[in-house]
């Protein structure tokens, strides 16, 4: 079973460790616990330059969306968006009127023959 330790009480957790808010860990307790879990040692990670933080924040879906990259993607989506219109048309409107243009000059054509 998981235990969640952050929603017990402090006080369940002092038992569950045979621990005392005043002393701490007996020795016993101590050593087991190290050996269970090893010691608390923290790593120190590599630090970051700040230019290399300024440039991972074009990586950010809100600079895209509300920044500079808005300004640019307003022109590319436009162009697109325009095209996406146009071929709508093209596809409801123009190239049905011109085959029913076509089929009538040829019934017309098959008519005088």
């Amino acid at each position: 079973m998981i235990h969640f330790w952050h929603t017990e009480a402090p006080q369940e957790i002092a038992v569950r460790l045979k621990s005392d808010f005043s002393y701490g860990l007996i020795d016993i307790e101590d050593k087991h616990q190290l050996k269970e879990c090893g010691l608390n040692e923290l790593t120190k990670q590599k630090q970051i330059s700040p230019f290399k933080i300024f440039l991972q924040q074009f990586y950010s879906l809100a600079i895209w969306a509300t920044g500079i990259g808005a300004d640019v993607m307003k022109r590319l989506v436009a162009s697109m968006v325009g095209c996406v219109i146009s071929a709508v048309l093209l596809t409801i409107i123009v190239i049905p009127a011109l085959h029913v243009i076509w089929r009538h000059n040829t019934e017309i054509k098959n008519q005088s023959h």
